[in-house]
This record gives structure tokens, sequence and C-alpha cells, in this order.
């Protein structure tokens, strides 16, 4: 993270949204996602609306290869979500958050936020 913070362009984007439907669409998804051991709430909302943010906007996705001087565009979307340990702020990522499903999203930041905060690795189950 520290070369990232000296490396990569960072900016602070603030918007205001409505989200009175999403947390209706919440509230209602919340008796199944419990069937299935998930907590649901906003995060994984938002992590789907910005995989798709970034796939209309590849540019916010890419990379510049310092070695070449050529922007380098991701075809893939792996997120990170910040977590709070004892030992500091560990960043799982969502891997291929594109893919998954609010729900399935959902159970992956559990999944990494509770192997975060036990010390166990974060790689996804074989």
């Amino acid at each position: 993270m520290q070369l990232s913070k000296h490396k990569a362009a960072h900016f602070t984007f603030v918007e205001e949204v409505e989200v009175d439907a999403l947390k209706q669409l919440i509230e209602r998804a919340k008796p199944a996602a419990e069937q299935h051991g998930v907590k649901l709430h906003f995060l994984p909302f938002i992590i789907k609306a910005v995989t798709l943010a970034l796939q209309k906007h590849p540019i916010l996705n890419s990379m510049l290869d310092e070695q070449t001087s050529e922007l380098v565009y991701r075809h893939y979307y792996h997120i990170g979500v910040a977590t709070a340990t004892e030992q500091g702020l560990v960043v799982p990522v969502v891997r291929d958050a594109d893919r998954k499903s609010p729900l399935a999203i959902a159970s992956e930041i559990q999944r990494l936020a509770e192997g975060a905060r036990t010390g166990k690795a974060c790689r996804p189950p074989s």
C-alpha cells in the first residue's frame, strides 16, 4: 500500500445518492441471505456498482507500465475491501467481483474479513 500511495494517482469523489429502493431491496433479501449464513448490507451493492462503472470507464481500471511507458488496461475486476484487525488495516481482495452476484460478494466479504481478523489466509477456497 505504501508503494501505491507514492506511485498511483489518488482522488476523492463524493456524490449523494438516493438509496431508498436499495434499502428496501436489502430488507426484502435479508431473510434469504441469512438462510445462507450471509449478512447482507450496502457494501456488496457498492462493489457491484463500482465494477459496472469500471467497465463503462476502463481507463479507471488501468495502470502505467513504467518500463514501456504504456497504459495497460485490466480486464478483470478485483476490489479491495479494507478490514480493521488487531494487527492494523488489512485489505483482502474480492476477485472477479464483476462475475459475482451481490449475495456472492457479501459471502466473500464475510469470509475474507473473518480470515483477515483471525490471521488466516484469505485465498479463495479450493
